[in-house]
């Protein structure tokens, strides 16, 4: 596990009992787009009825200056085999590894139908911004998911 995971999951324990560090495996899905993760997750789980959504963040490699960027994803969870499997494809050169944090769901905003809270990024010295939009980002001294909601709500990019 990555320092930036490790140091992102403290954060998270603090105000989410399901925060942790999780293993997914990729699973090829014709259907699915990238960077359409909720829409990908919930066409999937219309032909897959057995398994169940899951949520939480995709921490990517550290970036230098520009810290590393952590983002919140879907994916999909099979309980008879106990794995996890992420659906959409990732057009990305780098790894991310995955942070489950099943608290999202209880802010998604169903009247302004925003499912996906606002990225974010931890700079190398511990500091937590929130991504307002392309390349601007304000700092939070916390994970706050009705902010996270409210900022990805004002920025649908």
């Amino acid at each position: 596990m990555r320092k930036a995971t490790r140091e992102f999951l403290k954060k998270l324990e603090t105000i989410s009992k399901s925060a942790k560090f999780i293993n997914v495996h990729h699973k090829n899905f014709s259907e699915a787009q990238p960077k359409k993760c909720y829409s990908n997750v919930m066409l999937f789980l219309d032909q897959n009825e057995q398994l169940y959504l899951r949520c939480g963040w995709l921490v990517g490699e550290y970036m230098g200056e520009n810290g590393t960027a952590i983002m919140p994803h879907y994916w999909v969870y099979d309980d008879e085999t106990k794995t996890d499997y992420d659906v959409t494809p990732i057009l990305d050169t780098q790894r991310y590894e995955y942070i489950l944090d099943l608290e999202i769901l209880d802010y998604i905003d169903d009247e302004n139908k925003i499912a996906i809270p606002a990225p974010m990024k931890l700079t190398g010295d511990g500091e937590l911004w929130i991504r307002i939009a392309v390349d601007q980002f304000i700092q939070t001294d916390k994970v706050d998911y009705r902010k996270l909601f409210e900022v990805s709500a004002q920025n649908p990019d």
